[in-house]
């Protein structure tokens, strides 16, 4: 669990074609918890689990400055989830097979100090799998991924106060990557 009080915060102030520009919030505050839980369930079957939660308001009113509009205390701070989480369950033995699944959770994450609008919130799921070898000192990883499991639509990340009005960016479709690790103990 954690409080953060900060004066003088350095806080985007608006971004205009790719150049972002900043201001000073005279008070903020950062109150949360932080949750991980991992269970070995079954021989080498993993359960792994994790929750956040992070309340960042405006603590003071900012005034406006020139065409910067101001900002009212108790706002949300922009480009900050509530609530994150995630969980996953991975057969993973030393060497051989192994492979996973997970999913993860994000939640709103507003866009602008006004709090006008926000990028919703988004559940996307992962699996992996992959195979070990061991021999003497040298071990070899060969290993593939499918990110965005389900081909969702939503938004990967935010433009926090564009002074376009075109907040949001959209996050990868279904995506797959895969690779061989190779490694030497010395």
């Amino acid at each position: 669990a954690f409080q953060t009080k900060t004066k003088d915060d350095i806080v985007s102030a608006g971004s205009i074609n790719g150049r972002a520009t900043f201001r000073n919030a005279d008070k903020t505050l950062r109150e949360g918890i932080e949750l991980t839980w991992n269970k070995a369930l079954w021989r080498d079957l993993v359960a792994t689990a994790s929750y956040g939660y992070l309340d960042a308001t405006f603590d003071a009113d900012v005034p406006a400055r020139g065409s910067v509009a101001a900002i009212t205390s108790g706002n949300k701070i922009p480009g900050i989830a509530k609530n994150q989480g995630y969980v996953g369950i991975t057969w993973k033995p030393q060497t051989g097979f192994y492979a996973g699944l997970d999913a993860q959770y994000n939640d709103k994450i507003y866009v602008d100090d006004k709090n006008s609008d926000t990028a919703p919130s988004y559940t996307v799921m992962a699996a992996y799998a992959g195979y070990v070898w061991s021999m003497q000192a040298w071990k070899v990883n060969v290993f593939g991924r499918v990110d965005n499991l389900l081909d969702k639509d939503y938004v990967g990340s935010v433009i926090v106060n564009d002074g376009n009005r075109r907040y949001f960016e959209p996050a990868d479709g279904r995506n797959w990557s895969a690779g061989i690790r190779v490694v030497k103990q010395f």
